[in-house]
């Protein structure tokens, strides 16, 4: 990887870190003894159909996904005090930072831990999360918040995270939402560990844990956090995620009324997120830098997400054989990465071919893998007209600008009502920060109904607010 591709990987990490963010942790307390509870207290059944109403798999797959009755049950969860703050003290914070003109805290938070069922492939399987909750807030929206890319490993999950991965749904949650925020599949941050690779930038199993996460949620509000106060709404569903988490919103938005259909869907924001992974191919296979490491980790992801056993297709011998071990053992140092020095050293031929053209036909499979994880080709239909922000950076070297612009006019004709920004000489990261305060004003716009303005037109680059 060069020296930039790795500049870039340590400021992707610091999405769940910035100042703000980490200083809350004098308002924490103590880590005391957490108390773990029983699947029997999670709630009533949330009433969702027997079967999802999606397509079946495709790409070699032939699992058919099960019914939804028992999904989001808790396993267990816990109420973790050092995460559960007063409205006061994080005002305080946000004051002292110099952030208070981005938000204020009108609730203490409940920050709980949790272990819940979902399935995978067809199978039932468990994930963990957290699950962030106002006090005494009334009936408040309901916020899925998907996390930016944080590593693969269970370590790296948000909820294992302490106030790092927490951060941002408790801000969130003070302000009056019930916040879910999955760690996906692979990232077992509570409980036991996870035996799989984490699918990364893979739509069916990103959206499908994710969705359980709010059902647990409710579960969660519905029995031991019944006494808070305050009810989630399901029929005021918001999306929201960066990064990875913007993929992940998209195709929650886009999965929610085949799987998830007693809920309703409000709003998505989704900053700098992959929309068309085969356009980001191009870049990849083409450029040294952030978005070929980027690839090199979705073909990994979807190897072994689709029981594929042909890696060697698409990846040289040594990286194919080093990449799956250290991806599972470090959150962001990857060895195999920093010792690349040309793609041919990382992608084979065929790859490179494909990736340069646009053209991954002469690999059949890989192509209908890549078609999958893009809103254009997926054969998930989306079934509702929520709107959506979708913000880019113009400088981004890992999620590159061009091909979600280009996406925008599409999707829009497709049905989407899309408001897209970008932000004018900003890389990933400051992307998805400097325009924090635009993707929180147009929230709270679609929160207080009024209407969208300007959709799917696609303005040339802005200058983005910055946090401070």
């Amino acid at each position: 990887m060069s020296p930039r591709s790795r500049r870039s990987a340590g400021r992707l990490r610091r999405f769940g870190a910035a100042p703000l963010l980490l200083t809350l942790a004098a308002c924490g307390g103590s880590d005391a003894q957490k108390q773990p509870q029983d699947a029997n207290d999670s709630g009533e059944d949330s009433g969702a159909p027997a079967s999802p109403n999606l397509p079946a798999a495709a790409c070699g797959l032939s699992h058919s996904l099960l019914p939804t009755e028992g999904m989001g049950a808790l396993v267990s969860f816990e109420r973790d005090p050092s995460l559960s703050l007063p409205a006061a003290g994080i005002n305080a914070l946000l004051a002292a930072q110099g952030l208070s003109h981005l938000l204020t805290a009108v609730y203490d938070v409940e920050t709980y831990r949790v272990r819940y069922t979902t399935q995978d492939r067809g199978a039932a399987v468990e994930a963990s999360g957290l699950v962030v909750l106002p006090k005494a807030a009334g009936s408040v929206p309901t916020l899925l918040w998907t996390h930016p890319t944080v590593g693969f490993a269970d370590a790296c999950a948000p909820s294992a995270a302490g106030l790092e991965g927490a951060a941002f749904p408790i801000l969130f949650a003070s302000t009056g939402m019930a916040v879910a925020a999955p760690d996906y599949l692979g990232m077992n941050g509570y409980g036991a560990p996870s035996t799989q690779l984490h699918p990364y930038i893979i739509a069916e199993p990103t959206a499908i844990a994710s969705l359980d996460n709010v059902r647990a949620l409710f579960k969660l509000q519905a029995g031991p956090a019944a006494g808070l106060g305050t009810e989630a709404d399901g029929q005021r569903l918001i999306h929201w995620g960066a990064s990875e988490g913007g993929f992940a919103a998209l195709w929650t938005d886009r999965y929610q009324v085949g799987y998830a259909p007693e809920l309703r869907t409000l709003a998505t924001v989704a900053a700098v997120p992959p929309t068309d992974v085969v356009g980001l191919a191009y870049y990849g296979a083409t450029e040294l830098g952030p978005t070929a490491a980027g690839l090199a980790g979705v073909l990994l992801s979807m190897n072994d997400w689709y029981r594929a056993d042909d890696l060697e297709a698409v990846l040289q011998p040594g990286p194919a054989a080093a990449l799956p071990a250290e991806l599972r053992a470090d959150c962001g140092d990857f060895p195999t990465l920093d010792a690349i020095s040309a793609l041919e050293d990382l992608f084979t031929p065929a790859t490179l071919a494909a990736g340069a053209s646009r053209d991954w036909s002469a690999l059949p499979d890989w192509d209908c893998r890549l078609i999958e994880s893009s809103l254009l080709g997926s054969a998930v239909p989306r079934g509702q007209d929520a709107p959506v922000f979708i913000v880019t950076a113009e400088l981004d070297a890992l999620v590159v600008a061009e091909p979600t612009r280009s996406d925008v006019p599409r999707l829009c004709a497709e049905g989407y009502d899309i408001n897209y920004m970008e932000c004018a000489g900003a890389g990933h990261v400051d992307g998805a920060l400097d325009s924090l305060p635009q993707q929180w004003a147009w929230l709270q716009d679609r929160i207080a109904g009024a209407p969208l303005q300007g959709a799917c037109a696609v303005p040339p680059a802005e200058i983005c607010a910055p946090l401070n």
